[in-house]
């Protein structure tokens, strides 16, 4: 017999005949007795007391050359009764060989009654992810969190632009305090501590959500200048400058601050929905996997 196997979950009990017992099942008393029952041998063949002992003594059951292959014989005075009883008698031993060593009804009805409590699992698993489907906010928790993480990547950003200006700030007003305080300053550190402040508002715009100054370009005559202010004046404008920024830096490390239990309950949200969705699936699959399986095993 060949085992077709599809699954390891599901193996059919392996059954290797035993073929040395074949002699002695045929000449069994209940193969034997099977056959008196089945077959009744005419007046003409001179069969005298048709008894389990007659049966006994006119049979003989060997093994061939191959231990698979059972020979039958029978001895009668009519050679037609001793070709029906050898029939019977044949037909009796495959019928009781394969009760005992090979499958059998039960096991058709197992796996059909296994098979209809699988296809009910795989009913109950389809419905049940159907029904989460309809109440699934994976994708709005996933956008939600996208949309944090940016928000937070965009403060992180404007926080590192802050500190880089306010030390250019402080290397430009270490510079102007290296002069007389009544001194003007001269056109080239007004003109940068005008870009300075330009990138300074440019900053705490996007920090605050609101698009980017566009940057504009400056026409100079070199015997001007930006500004009449003094250096002490502009130092002070600087720290002026420095405090806003230092404010602002402030303020992004609040939202940053916000943003945090915001992100991590996001993540949670959106982990214990993805945990319960792979749950789902896997059943599932799982339920469909066994039904299959049973499904080519009753073919089988």
């Amino acid at each position: 017999r060949y085992e077709i196997q599809f699954d390891s979950r599901f193996d059919t009990e392996q059954r290797t005949p035993a073929y040395e017992a074949f002699p002695t099942l045929a000449e069994s008393d209940g193969v034997l007795q099977a056959v008196i029952e089945a077959y009744r041998p005419p007046s003409e063949a001179g069969i005298e007391n048709w008894s389990l002992s007659t049966l006994s003594g006119m049979v003989s059951a060997t093994s061939g050359g191959d231990p698979s292959l059972l020979l039958l014989e029978v001895e009668s005075r009519s050679a037609e009764a001793a070709s029906a009883i050898a029939n019977v008698w044949a037909d009796t031993v495959v019928q009781r060989g394969r009760a005992i060593y090979g499958g059998s009804g039960n096991d058709v009805a197992f796996f059909q009654r296994q098979m209809e409590q699988a296809e009910t699992a795989l009913d109950q698993a389809e419905a049940a992810l159907i029904e989460f489907e309809a109440r699934n906010q994976g994708s709005i928790l996933r956008a939600q969190l996208d949309s944090l993480n940016q928000a937070q990547a965009d403060y992180l950003e404007s926080q590192r632009a802050v500190a880089y200006i306010v030390q250019d700030i402080q290397s430009l007003r270490g510079q102007l305090a290296e002069g007389s305080g009544s001194q003007a300053a001269s056109l080239g550190d007004n003109l940068t501590a005008l870009l300075l402040q330009i990138k300074a508002f440019n900053t705490q715009a996007s920090a605050s959500g609101a698009a980017p100054i566009t940057p504009i370009q400056l026409q100079i005559d070199s015997s001007e200048t930006l500004s009449d202010k003094s250096r002490t004046e502009q130092i002070a404008f600087l720290d002026d400058l420095v405090a806003a920024l230092q404010a602002k830096a402030g303020e992004i490390e609040l939202r940053l601050a916000e943003l945090e239990p915001q992100i991590l309950a996001a993540q949670e949200q959106l982990q214990a929905v993805s945990v319960e969705s792979d749950r789902m699936v896997r059943t599932r699959d799982l339920s469909r996997e066994t039904y299959l399986t049973l499904a080519r095993k009753l073919e089988e």
